[in-house]
């Protein structure tokens, strides 16, 4: 699959959604254990997925849309750089 190809889940009634939802938290949990495998996260409008547009970032500095928490960035370069980090983005 391409990296920027969506998976996309079409879900008949609340209990399938359930199911899946709770296979997902169970993968998450146990690959915390390991090598993180599943994140969650939610999108509110007017933000996207991964950026957030000024003012509605919660209370969280921007950087190119970015949220200051979300990703780690390499203080000593003004938070020019993200480093690698398992534990965010």
């Amino acid at each position: 699959m391409d990296d920027n190809e969506e998976i996309l889940e079409q879900f008949k009634t609340a209990e399938d959604l359930k199911s899946a939802v709770d296979k997902l938290i169970k993968e998450h949990r146990d690959a915390k254990k390991g090598k993180l495998g599943v994140m969650f996260r939610v999108e509110v409008p007017p933000n996207a997925s991964t950026t957030y547009v000024e003012g509605h970032q919660g209370p969280y500095k921007l950087v190119k849309g970015v949220r200051v928490g979300d990703y780690a960035f390499e203080e000593s370069t003004g938070l020019e750089w993200v480093i690698p980090d398992l534990t965010k983005g």
